[in-house]
Protein backbone atom coordinates (compact mmCIF):
# COMPACT_ATOMS: atom_id res chain seq x y z
CA UNK A 1 0.00 0.00 0.00
CA UNK A 2 2.82 2.39 1.21
CA UNK A 3 4.61 1.20 -2.18
CA UNK A 4 1.37 2.10 -4.30
CA UNK A 5 1.18 5.39 -2.80
CA UNK A 6 4.92 6.19 -3.09
CA UNK A 7 4.19 5.32 -6.23
CA UNK A 8 1.56 7.46 -7.42
CA UNK A 9 2.66 10.65 -5.68
CA UNK A 10 6.39 9.68 -7.80
CA UNK A 11 4.23 9.49 -11.19
CA UNK A 12 2.22 12.91 -10.04
CA UNK A 13 5.42 14.76 -9.56
CA UNK A 14 6.78 13.37 -13.05
CA UNK A 15 3.91 14.47 -15.03
CA UNK A 16 3.69 17.99 -12.80
CA UNK A 17 7.01 18.47 -13.98
CA UNK A 18 7.07 17.85 -17.32
CA UNK A 19 3.76 20.22 -17.33
CA UNK A 20 5.93 23.27 -15.77
CA UNK A 21 9.08 22.13 -18.33
CA UNK A 22 6.11 22.45 -21.68
CA UNK A 23 4.84 25.56 -20.15
CA UNK A 24 8.21 27.50 -19.46
CA UNK A 25 9.43 26.56 -23.17
CA UNK A 26 5.93 28.18 -24.70
CA UNK A 27 6.92 30.93 -22.12
CA UNK A 28 9.88 31.56 -23.21
CA UNK A 29 8.90 31.30 -27.19
CA UNK A 30 6.15 33.98 -26.58
CA UNK A 31 8.30 36.25 -24.31
CA UNK A 32 10.55 36.43 -27.17
CA UNK A 33 7.74 36.43 -30.24
CA UNK A 34 6.27 38.96 -28.09
CA UNK A 35 9.22 41.14 -26.98
CA UNK A 36 10.60 40.69 -30.60
CA UNK A 37 7.22 42.43 -31.59
CA UNK A 38 7.42 45.03 -28.47
CA UNK A 39 10.99 46.11 -29.55
CA UNK A 40 10.19 46.36 -33.25
CA UNK A 41 7.03 47.98 -32.23
CA UNK A 42 9.13 50.49 -29.70
CA UNK A 43 11.84 51.47 -32.32
CA UNK A 44 9.58 52.30 -35.07
CA UNK A 45 7.93 54.53 -32.35
CA UNK A 46 10.50 56.23 -31.27
CA UNK A 47 11.68 57.33 -34.65
CA UNK A 48 14.94 54.48 -34.68
CA UNK A 49 13.38 53.19 -37.62
CA UNK A 50 14.10 54.04 -41.82
CA UNK A 51 11.74 50.87 -42.30
CA UNK A 52 14.67 49.16 -43.45
CA UNK A 53 15.89 45.63 -42.23
CA UNK A 54 18.82 46.48 -39.59
CA UNK A 55 19.50 50.19 -39.92
CA UNK A 56 17.88 52.21 -36.72
CA UNK A 57 18.55 56.20 -36.60
CA UNK A 58 17.67 58.66 -34.46
CA UNK A 59 17.85 57.21 -31.11
CA UNK A 60 15.77 58.65 -28.62
CA UNK A 61 13.41 57.81 -25.76
CA UNK A 62 10.44 59.79 -27.44
CA UNK A 63 9.89 60.57 -30.92
CA UNK A 64 8.39 64.04 -29.97
CA UNK A 65 8.51 66.45 -26.91
CA UNK A 66 6.23 69.23 -25.87
CA UNK A 67 8.35 71.74 -27.15
CA UNK A 68 7.41 70.50 -30.52
CA UNK A 69 4.04 71.81 -29.79
CA UNK A 70 5.32 74.84 -28.14
CA UNK A 71 4.15 78.01 -29.92
CA UNK A 72 6.21 81.47 -28.65
CA UNK A 73 4.38 83.87 -26.20
CA UNK A 74 5.69 86.60 -28.64
CA UNK A 75 3.06 85.32 -31.60
CA UNK A 76 -0.68 86.74 -31.83
CA UNK A 77 -2.59 83.56 -31.19
CA UNK A 78 -6.07 84.93 -32.06
CA UNK A 79 -4.64 86.40 -35.21
CA UNK A 80 -3.50 82.97 -35.90
CA UNK A 81 -6.86 81.33 -35.85
CA UNK A 82 -7.69 83.80 -38.01
CA UNK A 83 -5.45 82.71 -40.80
CA UNK A 84 -6.39 78.99 -40.14
CA UNK A 85 -10.08 80.06 -40.53
CA UNK A 86 -8.81 81.11 -44.12
CA UNK A 87 -7.33 77.79 -44.99
CA UNK A 88 -10.23 75.72 -43.39
CA UNK A 89 -13.39 78.02 -43.72
CA UNK A 90 -15.79 74.96 -43.06
CA UNK A 91 -13.34 73.38 -40.09
CA UNK A 92 -11.26 70.81 -39.74
CA UNK A 93 -12.38 68.06 -36.81
CA UNK A 94 -13.51 65.38 -39.50
CA UNK A 95 -9.75 65.31 -41.51
CA UNK A 96 -6.55 63.71 -40.41
CA UNK A 97 -3.28 65.07 -39.82
CA UNK A 98 -1.45 64.66 -43.20
CA UNK A 99 -4.39 66.39 -44.85
CA UNK A 100 -4.79 69.53 -42.23
CA UNK A 101 -0.59 69.54 -42.78
CA UNK A 102 -0.68 69.92 -46.85
CA UNK A 103 -3.50 72.64 -46.58
CA UNK A 104 -1.21 74.56 -44.49
CA UNK A 105 1.82 74.16 -46.78
CA UNK A 106 -0.63 74.91 -49.35
CA UNK A 107 -1.64 78.02 -47.86
CA UNK A 108 2.15 79.25 -46.47
CA UNK A 109 3.57 78.62 -49.89
CA UNK A 110 0.65 80.81 -51.62
CA UNK A 111 0.04 83.42 -49.42
CA UNK A 112 3.65 84.59 -48.74
CA UNK A 113 5.45 86.00 -51.53
CA UNK A 114 9.64 85.33 -52.02
CA UNK A 115 11.24 87.86 -50.49
CA UNK A 116 13.79 88.37 -47.06
CA UNK A 117 12.12 88.64 -43.59
CA UNK A 118 12.22 88.28 -40.31
CA UNK A 119 10.09 88.00 -36.61
CA UNK A 120 7.44 86.22 -35.85
CA UNK A 121 5.15 84.30 -37.79
CA UNK A 122 2.77 86.79 -37.08
CA UNK A 123 4.72 89.80 -38.00
CA UNK A 124 5.71 87.65 -41.66
CA UNK A 125 2.01 86.41 -42.20
CA UNK A 126 0.80 90.32 -41.82
CA UNK A 127 3.61 91.32 -44.07
CA UNK A 128 3.15 88.71 -46.51
CA UNK A 129 6.57 87.83 -47.49
CA UNK A 130 9.52 85.75 -46.40
CA UNK A 131 11.80 83.45 -47.67
CA UNK A 132 12.60 79.59 -46.61
CA UNK A 133 13.13 80.32 -42.91
CA UNK A 134 10.50 82.68 -42.12
CA UNK A 135 7.89 80.14 -44.52
CA UNK A 136 9.16 77.47 -42.47
CA UNK A 137 8.41 79.41 -39.04
CA UNK A 138 4.20 80.41 -40.34
CA UNK A 139 4.32 76.48 -41.72
CA UNK A 140 5.28 75.06 -38.07
CA UNK A 141 3.51 77.49 -36.46
CA UNK A 142 0.14 77.24 -38.20
CA UNK A 143 1.06 73.30 -37.81
CA UNK A 144 1.30 73.37 -34.19
CA UNK A 145 -1.56 75.59 -33.44
CA UNK A 146 -3.87 72.43 -34.97
CA UNK A 147 -2.12 70.43 -32.01
CA UNK A 148 0.12 68.60 -34.61
CA UNK A 149 3.78 67.97 -33.89
CA UNK A 150 6.81 70.21 -35.51
CA UNK A 151 10.24 70.50 -36.11
CA UNK A 152 13.06 72.27 -38.21
CA UNK A 153 14.44 70.58 -39.99
CA UNK A 154 18.08 72.55 -41.81
CA UNK A 155 20.43 71.50 -44.10
CA UNK A 156 23.54 73.38 -44.78
CA UNK A 157 26.67 73.43 -47.56
CA UNK A 158 24.37 72.92 -50.36
CA UNK A 159 25.78 73.20 -53.74
CA UNK A 160 22.65 75.59 -54.97
CA UNK A 161 21.55 77.00 -51.91
CA UNK A 162 23.81 77.38 -49.36
CA UNK A 163 21.08 76.31 -46.80
CA UNK A 164 17.83 76.02 -46.03
CA UNK A 165 15.16 75.46 -43.80
CA UNK A 166 11.93 73.61 -43.96
CA UNK A 167 10.12 71.16 -41.58
CA UNK A 168 8.92 67.71 -40.39
CA UNK A 169 5.63 66.48 -39.52
CA UNK A 170 4.84 63.70 -36.42
CA UNK A 171 1.54 62.16 -37.27
CA UNK A 172 1.13 58.02 -37.63
CA UNK A 173 3.83 57.48 -35.29
CA UNK A 174 6.70 58.85 -37.67
CA UNK A 175 8.50 62.05 -39.03
CA UNK A 176 7.44 62.98 -42.53
CA UNK A 177 9.07 66.39 -44.19
CA UNK A 178 7.16 69.18 -46.11
CA UNK A 179 9.22 71.82 -47.83
CA UNK A 180 7.16 75.20 -47.32
CA UNK A 181 9.05 77.18 -49.17
CA UNK A 182 8.44 75.13 -52.74
CA UNK A 183 5.34 73.38 -51.88
CA UNK A 184 6.36 70.15 -52.04
CA UNK A 185 6.90 66.39 -50.45
CA UNK A 186 8.55 63.45 -51.31
CA UNK A 187 6.32 60.41 -51.57
CA UNK A 188 7.02 56.71 -51.45
CA UNK A 189 4.62 55.78 -54.46
CA UNK A 190 4.91 57.56 -58.00
CA UNK A 191 0.79 58.20 -57.49
CA UNK A 192 -0.19 60.11 -54.29
CA UNK A 193 -2.87 57.60 -53.20
CA UNK A 194 -2.75 57.44 -49.77
CA UNK A 195 -1.60 53.84 -49.70
CA UNK A 196 2.15 55.06 -49.30
CA UNK A 197 3.80 57.13 -47.44
CA UNK A 198 5.20 60.88 -47.25
CA UNK A 199 8.66 60.16 -46.11
CA UNK A 200 11.13 61.92 -43.82
CA UNK A 201 14.04 63.98 -44.34
CA UNK A 202 16.74 61.41 -43.16
CA UNK A 203 15.38 59.07 -45.97
CA UNK A 204 15.43 61.65 -48.40
CA UNK A 205 19.00 62.07 -47.45
CA UNK A 206 19.95 58.58 -47.23
CA UNK A 207 18.60 57.79 -50.63
CA UNK A 208 17.49 60.69 -52.63
CA UNK A 209 16.89 58.54 -55.79
CA UNK A 210 14.19 56.49 -54.22
CA UNK A 211 11.28 58.71 -54.10
CA UNK A 212 8.38 60.82 -55.73
CA UNK A 213 8.07 64.68 -55.59
CA UNK A 214 4.61 66.19 -55.57
CA UNK A 215 3.47 69.64 -55.17
CA UNK A 216 0.63 71.52 -54.16
CA UNK A 217 0.51 74.67 -55.91
CA UNK A 218 0.51 75.40 -59.26
CA UNK A 219 2.93 78.42 -58.70
CA UNK A 220 4.21 79.28 -55.59
CA UNK A 221 4.87 83.22 -54.10
CA UNK A 222 1.66 84.38 -55.55
CA UNK A 223 0.68 86.59 -52.39
CA UNK A 224 -2.78 85.33 -52.39
CA UNK A 225 -4.95 82.49 -51.01
CA UNK A 226 -8.42 81.40 -52.93
CA UNK A 227 -10.73 78.81 -53.54
CA UNK A 228 -8.93 77.81 -57.03
CA UNK A 229 -5.62 77.58 -55.20
CA UNK A 230 -7.79 75.34 -52.32
CA UNK A 231 -8.89 73.15 -54.88
CA UNK A 232 -5.93 72.41 -56.77
CA UNK A 233 -5.10 69.25 -55.30
CA UNK A 234 -1.99 67.55 -55.60
CA UNK A 235 0.24 66.65 -58.43
CA UNK A 236 3.33 65.20 -59.53
CA UNK A 237 5.82 68.01 -59.97
CA UNK A 238 7.24 68.61 -63.54
CA UNK A 239 10.03 68.19 -64.73
CA UNK A 240 10.09 72.08 -65.72
CA UNK A 241 8.85 73.14 -62.23
CA UNK A 242 10.67 76.75 -61.13
CA UNK A 243 12.75 75.99 -63.87
CA UNK A 244 12.32 79.74 -65.22
CA UNK A 245 13.36 81.29 -61.13
CA UNK A 246 16.31 79.31 -61.01
CA UNK A 247 17.39 78.48 -64.27
CA UNK A 248 17.26 74.65 -63.47
CA UNK A 249 14.54 72.32 -63.11
CA UNK A 250 13.89 72.52 -59.02
CA UNK A 251 14.09 68.70 -58.70
CA UNK A 252 17.46 68.21 -60.38
CA UNK A 253 18.76 71.25 -58.47
CA UNK A 254 17.08 69.22 -54.75
CA UNK A 255 18.59 65.98 -55.71
CA UNK A 256 21.64 67.18 -56.20
CA UNK A 257 21.74 69.58 -52.65
CA UNK A 258 20.14 66.40 -51.23
CA UNK A 259 23.48 64.14 -52.42
CA UNK A 260 25.68 66.68 -50.82
CA UNK A 261 23.88 68.32 -47.37
CA UNK A 262 26.08 68.46 -44.16
CA UNK A 263 25.48 69.00 -41.38
CA UNK A 264 21.74 68.49 -40.93
CA UNK A 265 19.85 70.15 -37.97
CA UNK A 266 16.74 67.57 -36.93
CA UNK A 267 15.28 70.46 -34.86
CA UNK A 268 15.53 74.12 -33.69
CA UNK A 269 17.54 73.57 -30.42
CA UNK A 270 19.74 70.37 -31.72
CA UNK A 271 23.58 71.75 -31.64
CA UNK A 272 25.62 71.04 -35.06
CA UNK A 273 29.37 71.08 -36.02
CA UNK A 274 30.13 73.06 -38.88
CA UNK A 275 33.48 72.28 -40.09
CA UNK A 276 36.51 74.18 -40.90
CA UNK A 277 38.66 72.41 -43.53
CA UNK A 278 42.17 73.39 -44.62
CA UNK A 279 45.40 72.18 -46.03
CA UNK A 280 48.05 74.39 -44.87
CA UNK A 281 50.88 72.16 -46.97
CA UNK A 282 49.15 74.22 -49.98
CA UNK A 283 48.29 77.40 -48.63
CA UNK A 284 50.39 79.01 -45.29
CA UNK A 285 47.05 80.63 -44.63
CA UNK A 286 43.26 81.18 -45.37
CA UNK A 287 41.01 83.42 -45.36
CA UNK A 288 36.96 82.88 -44.92
CA UNK A 289 34.89 86.02 -45.52
CA UNK A 290 36.09 89.90 -45.74
CA UNK A 291 36.57 92.32 -43.69
CA UNK A 292 33.74 94.50 -44.11
CA UNK A 293 30.92 94.19 -41.20
CA UNK A 294 28.96 91.62 -42.76
CA UNK A 295 28.31 87.82 -42.33
CA UNK A 296 26.42 87.72 -45.57
CA UNK A 297 29.76 86.57 -47.23
CA UNK A 298 30.17 83.54 -44.62
CA UNK A 299 25.98 82.63 -44.56
CA UNK A 300 26.67 81.55 -48.20
CA UNK A 301 28.41 78.45 -46.86
CA UNK A 302 30.85 78.72 -50.04
CA UNK A 303 33.88 77.07 -49.98
CA UNK A 304 32.69 74.03 -48.83
CA UNK A 305 33.36 73.59 -45.18
CA UNK A 306 34.00 77.30 -44.35
CA UNK A 307 32.70 77.45 -40.80
CA UNK A 308 29.15 79.61 -40.76
CA UNK A 309 28.18 83.24 -39.97
CA UNK A 310 27.77 81.94 -36.25
CA UNK A 311 28.96 80.38 -33.54
CA UNK A 312 26.01 79.84 -30.90
CA UNK A 313 24.63 78.67 -27.84
CA UNK A 314 21.30 79.74 -28.15
CA UNK A 315 20.71 80.16 -32.00
CA UNK A 316 18.31 78.31 -33.94
CA UNK A 317 20.24 76.00 -34.41
CA UNK A 318 23.03 76.07 -31.98
CA UNK A 319 26.39 76.02 -33.50
CA UNK A 320 30.17 75.31 -33.35
CA UNK A 321 32.76 75.28 -35.87
CA UNK A 322 35.34 71.78 -35.70
CA UNK A 323 38.66 72.51 -37.42
CA UNK A 324 40.22 69.91 -39.64
CA UNK A 325 43.65 71.00 -40.57
CA UNK A 326 46.22 69.01 -42.72
CA UNK A 327 49.57 70.89 -41.78
CA UNK A 328 53.49 70.14 -41.00
CA UNK A 329 54.37 68.99 -37.32
CA UNK A 330 56.09 71.00 -34.87
CA UNK A 331 54.76 74.45 -36.58
CA UNK A 332 52.71 77.58 -34.62
CA UNK A 333 49.46 78.41 -36.03
CA UNK A 334 47.27 81.27 -35.18
CA UNK A 335 43.94 81.03 -35.90
CA UNK A 336 41.74 84.87 -35.84
CA UNK A 337 37.56 85.91 -35.53
CA UNK A 338 36.98 88.89 -36.18
CA UNK A 339 33.07 89.46 -34.44
CA UNK A 340 30.06 91.86 -35.37
CA UNK A 341 28.72 91.42 -32.46
CA UNK A 342 28.67 88.70 -29.75
CA UNK A 343 28.22 87.92 -25.44
CA UNK A 344 30.19 85.00 -23.38
CA UNK A 345 33.39 83.16 -23.53
CA UNK A 346 34.49 81.61 -26.23
CA UNK A 347 36.56 78.31 -25.57
CA UNK A 348 38.90 76.24 -27.45
CA UNK A 349 39.16 72.21 -27.36
CA UNK A 350 41.76 70.31 -28.66
CA UNK A 351 40.72 67.20 -30.47
CA UNK A 352 43.43 65.79 -32.13
CA UNK A 353 47.50 66.52 -32.41
CA UNK A 354 47.27 70.40 -31.10
CA UNK A 355 48.06 71.96 -27.80
CA UNK A 356 46.32 75.31 -27.24
CA UNK A 357 49.65 77.92 -26.59
CA UNK A 358 47.45 80.74 -25.98
CA UNK A 359 44.14 82.69 -26.54
CA UNK A 360 42.89 86.19 -26.12
CA UNK A 361 39.61 87.28 -26.33
CA UNK A 362 38.67 90.88 -26.70
CA UNK A 363 35.62 92.76 -27.38
CA UNK A 364 35.21 91.73 -30.97
CA UNK A 365 37.93 89.69 -31.71
CA UNK A 366 39.85 86.15 -31.39
CA UNK A 367 43.32 84.95 -31.29
CA UNK A 368 44.36 81.57 -30.61
CA UNK A 369 47.89 80.09 -31.43
CA UNK A 370 48.09 76.05 -31.25
CA UNK A 371 51.42 73.89 -31.75
CA UNK A 372 51.30 70.84 -33.77
CA UNK A 373 52.35 68.00 -32.48
CA UNK A 374 50.87 65.78 -36.20
CA UNK A 375 50.37 66.51 -39.51
CA UNK A 376 46.36 66.49 -39.64
CA UNK A 377 44.94 68.34 -36.42
CA UNK A 378 41.65 68.71 -35.01
CA UNK A 379 40.06 71.52 -32.59
CA UNK A 380 36.50 72.97 -31.57
CA UNK A 381 35.56 76.05 -31.43
CA UNK A 382 32.93 77.13 -29.19
CA UNK A 383 30.50 79.09 -26.88
CA UNK A 384 28.56 77.69 -23.56
CA UNK A 385 26.22 80.90 -23.81
CA UNK A 386 25.27 83.37 -26.16
CA UNK A 387 25.72 83.90 -29.95
CA UNK A 388 28.72 85.60 -31.85
CA UNK A 389 28.30 86.71 -35.20
CA UNK A 390 31.19 86.55 -37.67
CA UNK A 391 32.66 88.64 -39.92
CA UNK A 392 35.80 87.37 -40.77
CA UNK A 393 37.70 83.97 -39.89
CA UNK A 394 41.46 83.53 -40.74
CA UNK A 395 44.15 80.76 -40.28
CA UNK A 396 48.10 80.85 -40.40
CA UNK A 397 51.62 79.69 -39.53
CA UNK A 398 53.12 82.18 -37.16
CA UNK A 399 56.29 83.10 -37.65
CA UNK A 400 57.77 84.27 -34.28
CA UNK A 401 56.89 81.25 -32.61
CA UNK A 402 60.35 81.32 -30.12
CA UNK A 403 57.77 84.12 -28.28
CA UNK A 404 55.10 82.74 -27.02
CA UNK A 405 54.82 80.63 -23.89
CA UNK A 406 52.61 78.13 -22.89
CA UNK A 407 49.37 79.12 -21.28
CA UNK A 408 48.48 77.91 -17.53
Amino acid sequence: MKVRVSFRILMGSIIAAGIFFIGLVIGIHCYKKDNSLYLKSTQRDRGMSNDREGQHFNVQKKPYSKKHLQISATEDLEFLDSQIKKIFPDGYSSLNDEVKTIEVLRFTVSYLKLKNNAGTATKILREQYAICGGMELVFKTLVRRLGIPVRYVGAFYLPYMGSHAASEVFYDNRWHFFDPTFGIFLYSKALYDGDGKIVSFREIASDPQSYYFFKVVEKPWVGHYDNRIRNYGIKPVEADYLEYYYHKPLTNMYLKNLSRNFPIAFGADRSISMPVDVDLRKKTSYHFGKKDQSYSDLALYSPRYSGSAYISSDAQPPCYHTWFVKTLEDKHLVIEYSFLSGQGEILIEPLRGVLVVSSKQKKNSLKVVLRTNDDFIAFKIYCEKGTWLIDNISIKYEQDAESHHFAK
